[in-house]
């Protein structure tokens, strides 16, 4: 089976929090990513980002920034590790950044 992807928002404050909505088209359920970035990172949106994840299931609980997360200068590219499934979120910055920031730390999946 192929991946499925939701559409929604990530941004983050400029303060270390994050946090994200996507929409599942399967299924129209709300999930929410949310964390707290270790490493520093400005604030961005990203107002059109998108969640890979190989089953719908991958979409709970906690997981960290994978390998080659970054946030800038254009895009995001997040993909996410140590959790239960394969998990990536993409997509281009509303306000572009001055250079790419390396993403590290844990966040939560929630449904809402």
């Amino acid at each position: 089976m192929g991946s499925s992807t939701g559409s929604g928002f990530f941004k983050g404050d400029g303060n270390g929090n994050f946090w994200s909505t996507f929409i599942l088209p399967s299924n129209g359920v709300s999930k929410s990513f949310n964390g707290k970035f270790s490493s520093a990172v400005p604030k961005f949106i990203c107002t059109l980002a998108q969640v890979e994840f190989d089953k719908e299931s991958a979409l709970e609980g906690d997981y960290a920034f994978g390998e080659n997360a970054t946030i800038g200068p254009t895009t995001i590219n997040l993909p996410l590790a140590e959790g239960i499934g394969s998990v990536s979120i993409t997509g281009k910055l509303t306000v572009h950044l001055p250079k790419a920031y390396t993403a590290t730390g844990p966040g939560h999946w929630d449904s809402s």
